[in-house]
């Protein structure tokens, strides 16, 4: 097992390092939880591990997806599997009374909701799995490794993939002209 060769201490300052690049009050807050979490994940990933040097590397990449996912509770949007790592959509929690903000103008959550979804929908499956994994928190290179294309390729899909859900959106709210809260 490759955790034998290093201590839990060097680690957790490893995933601790990640996460003290960030500064916003929440990751500082829950800092020491998230390592802790991690130092779980990693634990239980670590029996696989083919050397000591990828053991810091996950605990790193598992400490920042941990930050990326609560940051996302902590908005109220969640990325829901329908089934792993093929398919996805985001629920946004109680937008009822929430009010968002394209292109300057408000709009109610619910309406939005509704609209990413649509937009999501009319994605090719394979930029929409690739464009939801990076907002999972996974990397370019790892999305590359897992569906089999180059990280050029996968950065470049979900880069149109995020520019198609915008475009959609903006072009929503131009002629629809949905109200906020308000309404």
């Amino acid at each position: 097992m490759a955790v034998e060769a290093l201590s839990w201490q060097r680690i957790g300052d490893a995933a601790r390092a990640r996460l003290s690049r960030h500064r916003d009050p929440w990751t500082v807050r829950e800092r020491d939880d998230l390592v802790q979490d991690s130092l779980l994940h990693v634990w239980r990933w670590s029996t696989a591990a083919p050397r000591a040097h990828s053991v810091l590397s996950a605990a790193r990449t598992i400490a920042w997806r941990m930050r990326c996912r609560g940051l996302r509770s902590l908005a109220g949007l969640q990325v829901v599997a329908d089934t792993p790592a093929v398919e996805a959509s985001f629920v946004v929690h109680d937008p009822i009374g929430r009010t968002f903000r394209v292109q300057g103008e408000p709009v109610a959550g619910e309406w939005l909701a509704e609209q990413l979804q649509t937009a999501l929908t009319r994605l090719h499956s394979f930029d929409r799995t690739l464009l939801l994994g990076h907002c999972e928190g996974f990397s370019m290179a790892e999305l590359a490794l897992r569906y089999g294309c180059s990280p050029g390729a996968a950065k470049a899909r979900v880069f149109r993939a995020r520019r198609k859900v915008r475009t959609h959106l903006e072009r929503a709210v131009r002629l629809t002209r949905p109200t906020g809260a308000g309404s």
